[in-house]
């Protein structure tokens, strides 16, 4: 089977070798350890411009990285189920992506002021968001390949 071509057999659909579970789980590691350092380096620097931040829960060491992960899960299952059903699962994803992305923020806009999060604090969380989004995305649709 080519790089190009999906075939089906019995009515499942056979994933090019792109889309392997293997290089699925090898991207996603690359994408996930790519926007845990990432979300450390944005931490730092929120921390250090604004110290009291550390103490806020959002801001947490162990809740920033568990995010990642189940960020990094989520969008291998994401990319797994639409490269499943569709016919083109990059444009997809994508689409899959930008909701999950948007649908991420909301906590930030509604629940962040219930833990002490002023509006400095919030632009630092969707900060964060967008250091664990970008390189997931990339790293699981292969953009950089394209």
């Amino acid at each position: 089977m080519t790089e190009q071509s999906v075939g089906t057999t019995g009515g499942v659909t056979e994933l090019p070798d792109r889309d392997s579970a293997v290089s699925l789980f090898a991207r996603t590691s690359a994408g996930t350890g790519v926007a845990a350092l990432l979300v450390l380096v944005v931490r730092a620097v929120a921390v250090a411009v604004d110290p009291g931040l550390a103490s806020l829960a959002p801001f947490g060491v162990e809740e920033i990285l568990g995010s990642t992960l189940f960020a990094g899960a989520g969008a291998a299952l994401a990319y797994a189920a639409v490269v499943r059903y569709s016919a083109d699962p990059v444009r997809t994803f994508l689409g899959v992506a930008v909701v999950a992305f948007v649908v991420s923020l909301l906590p930030v806009a509604l629940a962040a002021p219930d833990l002490g999060v002023g509006f400095t604090g919030q632009l630092w969380l969707v900060a964060l968001h967008v250091a664990v989004a970008v390189p997931l995305t990339v790293a699981v649709a292969r953009l950089v390949e394209r």
